[in-house]
């Protein structure tokens, strides 16, 4: 008989994965296990909006909306020439008073060290942004560098002028043996905007940043 129930209940278990609410009762036997609950198997959300559809390991997540003061980003640095200043609010990271802006402003994200422990596996970075483009062409420009800006080489991604729609979702994946050797596998973001006179449009607004290891 123990033979039996055991059999019984081996095939109950194994019932439980196709049937979620399947409960039996062993009259005969005393009464027998029910089908546990079956776990929540719907994808986690993606940390913020930047991450969203992709698969990598997260080494950095922001959705700009979330955050009241810039001090609050551990190892950024935001800087900006004349009396200018980064800003966050709904419409993401942005020069304040953009409509004045004359100069130049650059925030650098974090540097990533692929070289601990935890990320040497990676064989690849990616980048997203999702950002709003306003930009009066060629006076204004958004640039994205690797670890400096003043190598024309290093700059990954640029853009200028309106774009329709303007709010777009950029993403660029980079092979970690195509890394330069002058970065010792330690890639870090140079996010900069400039313009060389007033102009009335809305600027660059960063919505969300994302950084993604792959395996």
């Amino acid at each position: 008989m123990k033979t039996v129930f055991l059999f019984l209940s081996m095939m109950l278990f194994s019932a439980c994965a196709a049937f979620e609410d399947m409960k039996v009762v062993l009259h005969d036997l005393g009464g027998g296990p029910a089908c546990p609950a079956m776990p929540d198997l719907a994808p986690a959300p993606p940390r913020c909006a930047a991450a969203k559809g992709l698969t990598g390991e997260s080494l950095l997540c922001v959705d700009f909306k979330d955050v009241r003061e810039l001090s609050a980003l551990p190892n950024w640095n935001f800087f900006c020439g004349g009396a200018f200043t980064w800003t966050t609010g709904p419409s993401g990271l942005q020069v304040k008073d953009f409509a004045t802006f004359d100069k130049e402003c650059t925030a650098i994200l974090p540097a990533q060290n692929l070289n601990d422990p935890d990320k040497q596996n990676y064989r690849s970075v990616t980048v997203s942004l999702v950002q709003r483009i306003d930009l009066s062409d060629p006076e204004q420009k958004a640039d994205l560098y690797l670890n400096t800006a003043s190598d024309p080489t290093r700059m990954l991604w640029s853009a200028t002028g309106k774009k329709n729609p303007s709010r777009q979702v950029t993403t660029m994946t980079f092979e970690r043996s195509e890394l330069p050797t002058a970065i010792n596998q330690s890639p870090q973001w140079i996010l900069r905007v400039s313009s060389t006179g007033f102009y009335s449009r809305q600027g660059w607004q960063i919505e969300s940043i994302a950084v993604m290891g792959n395996l």
